[in-house]
């Protein structure tokens, strides 16, 4: 496996910061959180048969779950069009934990740690404008064409209704292993039993400025928010470590289980604020694949936590 020293994560959480503003104490990416919340998880038959992991075998599992918009801005605005996420920890019955990271846009903005640094200065927005520069972003595609699908998909974005409603996918890979250890390929999705709700520019003018947030807090209160847990399966000839490419909806999946989400967490508000989500926060039956962004991501989010823990106590 590839290392990379602290001056490259840095460069690399520096980046990010280059897109949407430095705010000490906060995170650098999906900086605003739309609700901290409990939950359960119940897995389903078929996920037991898919992978020997704890939360598969079929016991109700306690969950944190933590909404979020996409922007590195804590302060940013519900309204803004952006590639809100999902987060979910699952808390195994011998005190460890496993993650599930997903976003709205099912692909990543690049292939390789070095293409996201390349990502990050091409679309940091020019002082001038307070846009990215055109031209920057066109010798980036040129350079980097695997960042082309997140583009497209970021920019095909509509704005949600609910983060109740909307679909949230992990854009990489993962080996699961079963008890016989068969190993199975696949990529997470999330579906919301709701179904999928966007609004149109009209609509979202109408709302205030944190109104995904209250929305949720108002459905919770009506009744649980419900999602099921959806495994696309690679097919023969899936590069299934570059995770630029998402896959069709049309893949064929399996139903790995049901989240119902019962509440915020109004005891510690701050309680999923606090917590790292990270993707290769693995347990015995799940494995990465050699996607190397994914590879890359426990040391910069190690960092990244370190830093933000740093500021908020100084």
């Amino acid at each position: 496996m590839i290392q990379y020293d602290q001056q490259y994560l840095d460069a690399l959480i520096d980046g990010l910061h280059g897109v949407f503003g430095s705010y000490p104490g906060h995170r650098a990416v999906q900086a605003k959180e739309g609700g901290g919340c409990i939950g359960m998880f119940t897995a389903t038959p078929e996920a037991a048969r898919i992978s020997r992991a704890a939360h598969f075998a079929g016991i109700p599992i306690p969950a944190t779950i933590r909404f979020s918009v996409g922007s590195g801005n804590p302060f940013v605005s519900d309204k803004s069009v952006d590639d809100h996420g999902m987060a979910v920890k699952f808390h195994l019955p011998d005190g460890a934990t496993t993650d599930i990271v997903a976003r709205m846009v099912a692909a990543a903005q690049a292939s390789t740690p070095e293409g996201f640094l390349a990502f990050f200065h091409a679309v940091a927005p020019d002082p001038a404008t307070g846009q990215p520069n055109p031209a920057a972003v066109e010798a980036l595609i040129k350079e980097h064409p695997d960042v082309q699908r997140f583009l497209e998909l970021n920019a095909a974005l509509k704005p949600i209704a609910s983060y109740a409603q909307a679909i949230y996918s992990a854009s990489h890979t993962f080996r699961f292993i079963n008890a016989e250890g068969v190993t199975t390929l696949g990529r997470y999705r999330w579906l919301p039993e709701a179904g999928v709700a966007t609004l149109t520019q009209a609509e979202l003018q109408a709302r205030d400025d944190n109104y995904l947030s209250d929305e949720l807090r108002a459905r919770l209160e009506r009744g649980p928010v419900v999602f099921q847990l959806q495994l696309q399966l690679a097919e023969p000839g899936d590069d299934i470590n570059d995770s630029t490419k998402d896959w069709p909806d049309t893949r064929r999946a399996v139903a790995l289980g049901r989240l119902e989400i019962t509440s915020l967490i109004e005891s510690r508000p701050d309680l999923a604020e606090s917590m790292v989500f990270d993707p290769t926060n693995f347990t015995d039956g799940i494995d990465a694949s050699d996607d190397p962004v994914l590879a890359i991501r426990k040391a910069v989010y190690e960092r990244a936590y370190a830093r933000r823990m740093a500021a908020a106590q100084a």
